[in-house]
């Protein structure tokens, strides 16, 4: 297995999902499994049922859709492949309440539950990754309902000035097929997202202009996370942006297909007015309102063949065993700690020999120490590479 790239890089397979059995590597049953699961609905409880003791309990903002229940209509396996796609069942919604757009248009949000689909990977990755997901989008129609392939930090926060965690989307995709006019089906979302510290620039990238037609057919999106935490993003082997910046958090795999409901979070405990919201603009996307392309639910839906990662290894080996003395003191730094890391997954296994472990990563360290020691004015460590040892000690202390 070779990623799909521009050009030659050495790689060996570090972890990968073909679809051919169950979602048992992925985090995605029940708000206990990932709190994220209750994204734009904060004020539900893990049980799934409603606070009623909250204040402004009918969740404000873009999000629709729930991540709770259905999870074997929203998300499972089929022919060896992956089928991601929404579920609506036609009962009151306490959450949400109907309401009237400027244009007249009614948004009867009241009177639908809706679900959608969310995966977070078990397994955490950093720079020095390739990242790979090959997916069918021809069937991807409704208004508001994309599909992402993103990662987030697994500490520290993604959107403050601190531009070492960041959210990674490669790719966000939303086909609005009921819009006139709208090729925004050819456009996909390839950035850092990074709050404060800024977004990648020209994040929404125009891949019918690359000659690539992502409506039609299988595509293979790629992110390139060099050592360094400079990222490039590319479709089917073409490049389509890059970031410079070190992004260099740890960070979790999410796939998930977010529904939006067309307004943006309002000053109001929540959008639900009579008047409806004057700009329904929202950051998701295109910003239009799923609910009124909820007859073409069970006919929406996203394919995904296979997700895997690779290890980006150095020009001056073949494998991941290099004789470190051939690499800078960064290198070997970074080797040892991803061997710090894989140490530390044996180790939370349950099959683990634990003391044998325990000496393999005091070892570790004590080698890094020793690099340290080495490092000289014209050879200092790079400030990233610590950030990489401190991240790397703080998953072994959870």
């Amino acid at each position: 297995m070779e990623p799909v790239l521009n050009k030659p890089v050495s790689t060996w397979l570090k972890w990968n999902d073909e679809f051919d059995g169950d979602l048992s590597e992925w985090n995605q049953s029940t708000f206990i499994d990932d709190a994220r699961h209750r994204t734009g609905n904060q004020y539900l409880k893990l049980d799934g049922t409603i606070d009623l003791n909250q204040v402004g309990h009918k969740v404000p903002g873009r999000w629709a859709a729930r991540y709770d229940l259905y999870r074997d209509k929203c998300q499972f396996i089929r022919n060896g492949h992956l089928v991601m796609k929404g579920h609506a069942v036609k009962a009151q919604n306490l959450y949400r309440e109907n309401f009237m757009d400027y244009t007249g248009t009614v948004h009867p949000y009241g009177d639908w539950q809706l679900f959608t689909s969310w995966l977070t990977c078990k397994e955490h990755f950093g720079p020095g990754s390739i990242l790979e997901v090959r997916v069918n989008l021809e069937n991807q129609q409704m208004r508001g309902h994309r599909w992402n392939f993103w990662l987030m930090p697994v500490i520290g926060n993604a959107y403050d000035a601190d531009i070492s965690s960041a959210e990674i989307d490669s790719p966000e995709v939303e086909n609005p097929s009921r819009v006139a006019g709208s090729t925004f089906g050819g456009k996909a979302l390839m950035k850092v997202v990074a709050g404060s510290a800024g977004d990648t620039p020209n994040g929404i990238v125009d891949l019918l202009k690359l000659g690539i037609d992502i409506r039609k057919g299988w595509h293979t999106f790629t992110t390139v996370w060099n050592h360094d935490g400079s990222l490039d993003f590319l479709c089917d082997g073409i490049l389509c942006n890059q970031d410079p910046r070190h992004v260099t958090a740890t960070s979790e795999i999410i796939m998930a297909r977010e529904m939006n409901s067309g307004v943006k979070n309002t000053t109001n405990k929540w959008e639900n007015n009579s008047t409806g919201p004057k700009v329904p603009a929202d950051p998701g996307l295109t910003g239009q309102s799923v609910i009124l392309d909820v007859d073409l639910m069970e006919a929406d839906e996203v394919i995904v063949d296979y997700v895997r990662v690779y290890d980006i290894l150095d020009s001056k080996k073949e494998d991941p065993d290099v004789d470190l003395g051939e690499l800078s003191i960064d290198e070997q730094i970074i080797l040892l700690i991803k061997k710090y890391d894989d140490t530390a997954e044996q180790l939370n296994s349950k099959d683990s020999h634990i003391d044998d472990l325990t000496r393999q990563m005091d070892a570790l360290l004590d080698e890094i120490e020793e690099l340290k020691k080495k490092a000289t004015s014209d050879q200092s460590i790079l400030p990233e590479t610590l950030i990489l040892l401190r991240q790397a000690l703080e998953r072994a202390m959870l």
